[in-house]
């Protein structure tokens, strides 16, 4: 039930963040972030495709490390994998 909640979220504001790249008086990049945090949490798949991605490796991961509480909301895990050096890997028949 929770994930369905959180797709459904991420679903209402990755919409209101393109209608944020049309609309000028609407700021589009916090709903675009806040899209991205729910549907990670909301699907497997959509987690493990932004996780694995080159720019969140080298960009967005080191500033989530200074905000803990974003760290432990996107996956507990995360935070360990990351100080180990490893990542998840996602089968080529899960992204596409």
């Amino acid at each position: 039930m929770k994930k369905i909640i959180f797709l459904a979220a991420g679903i209402i504001f990755l919409i209101l963040g393109i209608i944020g790249l049309i609309l000028p008086v609407i700021p589009q990049v916090p709903f675009l972030i806040a899209a991205a945090l729910l549907l990670m949490r909301g699907s497997d798949r959509i987690h493990r495709r932004i996780v694995n991605s080159r720019i969140y490796r080298e960009y967005i991961l080191p500033q989530l490390e200074q905000y803990d509480f974003l760290l432990r909301f996107i996956d507990p895990d995360i935070k360990k994998n990351a100080r180990d050096g490893t990542q998840y890997r996602a089968d080529k028949k899960d992204i596409f």
